[in-house]
């Protein structure tokens, strides 16, 4: 840990004494206004000497230089191979060409940012850095380069100050592998590992995870590496004895502390285990009753320490807990959705008020038993338990749609949402059924179906009715004529036929008119018992010429706004259907009532009931399972209903079928 700190330091010492500073003041000089005249002034001509060059021409550079403890010089060259340094340089510049120098080199590459190059030793033996950058021009044309001389004396002195140990001290590289900082042999300066025999230092960037044991100038060390963002290598080199003096004295303390530790430990668990044995029993009952559903429980223990505040906090989950379960039942129980729950054994071990509502069972009824026990319809058994059970057995949710038959005969529509509930270990504990009763979103989708087939078939009758009947009529009028003739008397029989065929076509055709949209209806306030009354003697006449009866059963009625001829024809259609369904001696029964807010028309019959592959289709034109009949006289009823703003309802079975007819009581608006 502490050679990492050491690193640290360095890596620190490395951004903000050298890089950062150096960077900062060439990328300053190089946007100057006076280092792009300088260029432009030393052109092609090599100045070594601020002697041989108007002061005005770098004092900026001067200036900056002076500002500076530690840059040793500052200079430029230009594109054209001129070249100037500040303060002096010495030796033979005849032949030198700044450009082919790798300082300018790297320094064009970079382009606009500075570029670290390896340091070099003076003549006196001083080690600088080199940093340099390309110069632009206003177009961004390269014009020159600037290049710093940095001193490394006090970043060196610096370093060799951090030591490790009493043997330890740290070496820094930079990104060419150069020796920059070496405590331990000054000669190594400014070299490669490689070069003075330090071959362990070499291919460093393999080294950098946790510690290396190396041979150093002839004796075992132990190095840490860590290589910074400007590639230089920071090394922290301590002697292998030592190092493991320093490990063996570490360890004797941690063993101490250890065993100290572990016998306040043993001492305290003692001292705490009887305080703590009759507050965690206590806690231990609370939590057992909380897992038995006892709502009224509190944890009362008077303690200032962890048990206290745990006692505390369980006191306000389970607050929290049971006024979350009071909103989850207020919410479950008050749905109008059903909502039960079944184990593995396909059993109820749950049910919500609903489902005595849409099922006619008590909520009692239900715990404890399966579905057989419960429900008579077949069909819905099967259903649930194959959905339950595939729930159960792939562990996904799903949904359906099914038929009930409740117990007053009538047909429901539930749509079910079957869902697993798991356990702790993921495996599905319990399946959770929700129902929702969607007959009258169904009978909706009947009516639409049905007012769509009304429309189109009124509309097709208003279209080609009169167009039809015009030529038969003309047709049937010769048909007369001829048979009357002493030509047609022998093919009497034949005529007859003709006319009665085209005295059937104008019937179902009429029937088409009456499915008009346009057709107009006389609404007057009518007795719905005196329109019954008038037509029963022909209703029994046709009944008994086929061996059946008919029963009024009316009971006094308010007057209603009706269409007299209209409200015949829906008694006609519908005691001739029920007449057709029975077999001989059958009974039709009409009947009268009031009942809430409705005057209900009801006729029943002794059939065997509507086909279930039909019952929802009834109303619908040309649906029937007469061979001779066209399937208008059930959907011209519910146009007449429509009409008067009646709904016709039914219910079927195989001893008998209810038609009702519920009209608005217009005496309570």
């Amino acid at each position: 840990m502490y050679q990492i700190q050491q690193i640290n330091k360095v890596d620190l010492a490395i951004a903000n004494d050298i890089i950062k500073p150096a960077y900062y003041a060439i990328d300053a000089l190089c946007h100057e206004e006076s280092t792009k005249r300088l260029l432009e002034t030393i052109d092609n001509r090599i100045i070594v000497s601020p002697t041989e060059l108007d002061s005005s021409h770098y004092q900026s550079l001067a200036s900056f230089y002076k500002t500076q403890q530690y840059m040793d010089a500052i200079g430029v060259a230009s594109e054209k191979g001129g070249y100037f340094i500040y303060p002096s340089a010495s030796g033979d510049f005849s032949q030198f060409d700044p450009r082919t120098k790798k300082w300018y080199q790297a320094a064009l590459t970079k382009h606009k940012q500075p570029s670290l190059n390896g340091p070099y030793r003076r003549l006196s033996g001083l080690l600088i850095l080199s940093v340099s950058q390309a110069v632009l021009d206003d177009e961004g044309n390269v014009i020159g380069v600037m290049f710093l001389g940095w001193d490394l004396r006090n970043f060196q002195y610096q370093i060799e100050q951090y030591t490790l140990g009493a043997t330890g001290y740290m070496m820094v590289l930079d990104q060419n592998n150069n020796i920059i900082v070496s405590p331990e042999n000054h000669s190594w300066l400014s070299k490669r590992p490689i070069d003075v025999g330090l071959f362990d230092l070499e291919q460093l960037e393999n080294k950098t995870d946790g510690i290396h044991k190396i041979i150093l100038n002839g004796a075992a060390k132990y190095i840490r590496i860590k290589i910074t963002d400007t590639g230089w290598k920071i090394i922290s080199v301590i002697d292998t004895d030592e190092l493991s003096e320093k490990i063996v004295e570490v360890i004797k303390k941690i063993v101490s502390i250890f065993v100290l530790t572990l016998l306040v430990v043993i001492l305290a668990i003692g001292t705490l285990a009887k305080s703590f044995a009759t507050a965690i029993e206590s806690l231990s009952e609370f939590t057992t009753s909380i897992a038995q559903g006892h709502q009224r429980v509190h944890f009362n223990i008077k303690r200032n320490d962890e048990i206290g505040t745990l006692g505390n906090s369980i006191n306000q989950m389970v607050k929290e807990l049971f006024k979350r379960e009071k909103e989850f039942k207020t919410l479950v129980e008050n749905t109008q959705d059903g909502i039960s729950r079944v184990d593995k054994n396909l059993r109820y071990v749950y049910v919500n008020p609903a489902m005595q509502h849409l099922f006619d069972w008590p909520v009692k009824s239900f715990m404890g038993k399966t579905i057989k026990d419960i429900f008579s319809d077949e069909n819905w058994i099967q259903v649930m338990t194959v959905n339950k059970q595939q729930v159960f057995n792939t562990a996904l949710e799903v949904t359906f749609l099914q038929e009930y038959c409740r117990a007053n005969g009538k047909t429901s529509y539930v749509h079910v949402h079957v869902i697993p509930e798991f356990d702790q270990s993921n495996q599905v504990e319990t399946v959770l059924c929700v129902f929702r009763d969607v007959t009258k979103l169904k009978d909706m989708e009947k009516a639409v179906i049905r007012a769509n087939s009304l429309n189109l078939v009124g509309e097709m009758a208003t279209g080609i009715a009169h167009e039809v009947r015009n030529p038969m009529t003309t047709v049937r009028g010769y048909l007369q004529f001829l048979s009357l003739k002493e030509i047609g008397l022998q093919y009497s029989g034949q005529f007859k036929t003709m006319i009665e065929e085209i005295d059937r076509a104008n019937a179902i055709i009429k029937e088409f008119l009456t499915l008009a949209k346009d057709f107009t209806i006389d609404l007057s306030m009518t007795d719905l018992n005196s329109i019954i009354q008038a037509v029963f003697p022909l209703l029994l006449a046709n009944a008994k010429m086929t061996n059946k009866d008919i029963i009024l059963n009316l009971q006094p009625l308010p007057m209603l706004l009706l269409d007299e001829k209209q409200i015949r024809q829906l008694l006609f259609n519908l005691v001739r259907n029920g007449l057709e369904a029975m077999e001989s001696h059958g009974v039709v029964t009409i009947s009268t009532a009031v009942c809430d807010k409705e005057v209900v028309l009801s006729i029943k019959d002794e059939g065997s009931g509507i086909s279930q592959c039909i019952v929802d289709k009834i109303g619908i034109p040309f649906i029937t399972t007469k061979d001779t009949k066209t399937g208008l006289g059930l959907a011209i009823c519910y146009t007449i209903a429509e009409r008067h703003n009646a709904r016709i309802e039914f219910v079927t079975s195989p001893q008998e079928t209810i038609f009702y007819v519920s009209f608005i009581n217009m005496k309570l608006y």
